[in-house]
């Protein structure tokens, strides 16, 4: 079996910032995934995509739900939540490539 893409649907049970969730330190440490300055979850752009160290986007990877707090403060109740992971399926739909 080969894997495409990895999704985690578990939030951080301390603040991104300091957790030490292996995969989660490891990405901040590379620069791939950048807490906001208030500690309420991490630099995104507007499609959900993690902002990287330098302020761009990270290629293929993003995040929904409580991570973006910072730039969409309403995004902790399943109405938000939904339409965001219907908008991401949509761009991931787009991007994904065609396995026949």
């Amino acid at each position: 079996m080969s894997v495409v893409r990895v999704i985690n649907c578990t939030l951080p049970s301390k603040s991104s910032a300091t957790t030490d969730i292996p995969l989660v330190a490891q990405m901040r440490l590379a620069g791939y995934l950048v807490p906001d300055s208030l500690g309420l979850g991490v630099e995104t752009a507007d499609n959900g995509a993690l902002l990287g160290r330098d302020g761009n986007p990270v290629p293929g990877l993003f995040t929904l739900g409580a991570l973006r707090r910072p730039g969409l403060w309403e995004t902790t109740a399943i109405p938000e939540i939904r339409v965001q992971a219907a908008e991401l399926a949509s761009l991931l739909e787009k991007k994904a490539p065609r396995i026949t």
